[in-house]
C-alpha cells in the first residue's frame, strides 16, 4: 500500500494493487480508532499458488474445479488502525455451518468438498454493518457428474441384461440338446 496527500482536495490517497481509497483529512483520526467499514476481499489464493485476478474476485461468485479446493481469502476493512483487525466468518453449505472469529486478515478454507458454499464475512467490532458474501461453488469431478452416473447405470444394467440373456440362451440350448438326445434315444429303441 502506498499513500499520498492531495493538498488541493485535502484528501489522503491510499492505493494498492486493487484500487484507490480517498480519505479526507478530517476523517483520518476517526478511522484510526473506529472500525466501522464493511469487510472487503482483497485477495483470493487458490491451492497456495494461483491468485485470482481482480475482475474475477470482484464478482464475489467463484466457480472452481474439484482440485481447486484449498482457498485462502485475504480481508481488510480499510480502517488503517494500528490495532489488529478481528473478523468473523460464517461458512454455510447445504450440510453444515461453520462460524469462527479470526485475528488476522487471512481465512484459510482447506479441502472443501464439491458443492455450493456461502462465505459471510463480518467485521467483529462493527456488528451493525451488513456482511460481505462470497459465493463458492466447487464442481464435481467429471467422473462423478450426473451424465456419467447415468452412463454407469446404463452400463451395469446392460451387463446384467446381457448376462441373463446369455444364461437363458444356454438353458434353452441345453434343453434343446436334451430333447434331441431323448428323441434320438427313442428312435434307437424302436
Amino acid at each position: 500500500i502506498s499513500s499520498a496527500y492531495d493538498k488541493t482536495n485535502k484528501t489522503i490517497i491510499f492505493s494498492g494493487r486493487d484500487g484507490v481509497d480517498l480519505i479526507s483529512k478530517d476523517e483520518l483520526p476517526e478511522l484510526l480508532v473506529k472500525r466501522s467499514r464493511k469487510v472487503e476481499v482483497t485477495r483470493i489464493v487458490i491451492n497456495g499458488s494461483y491468485e485470482l485476478p481482480y475482475a474475477e474476485r470482484k464478482l464475489m461468485d467463484l466457480k472452481l474445479a474439484h482440485e481447486s479446493n484449498n482457498i485462502s481469502v485475504y480481508l481488510s476493512d480499510f480502517s488503517y488502525s494500528t490495532a489488529a483487525p478481528k473478523f468473523t466468518f460464517k461458512l454455510i453449505s447445504r450440510k453444515s455451518e461453520l462460524k469462527e472469529t479470526v485475528s488476522s486478515n487471512n481465512i484459510i478454507l482447506p479441502d472443501l468438498k464439491p458443492g455450493k458454499y456461502s462465505l459471510l464475512l463480518y467485521n467483529a467490532e462493527a456488528s451493525d454493518i451488513s456482511p460481505t458474501e462470497l459465493k463458492i461453488r466447487i464442481k464435481r469431478p467429471w467422473y462423478n457428474t450426473p451424465p456419467m452416473l447415468c452412463l454407469y447405470f446404463c452400463l451395469i444394467l446392460g451387463i446384467i441384461l446381457l448376462t441373463t440373456h446369455l444364461f437363458t440362451m444356454r438353458q434353452k440350448l441345453a434343453l434343446q440338446k436334451q430333447q434331441q438326445d431323448n428323441i434320438t434315444e427313442q428312435s434307437r429303441q424302436k
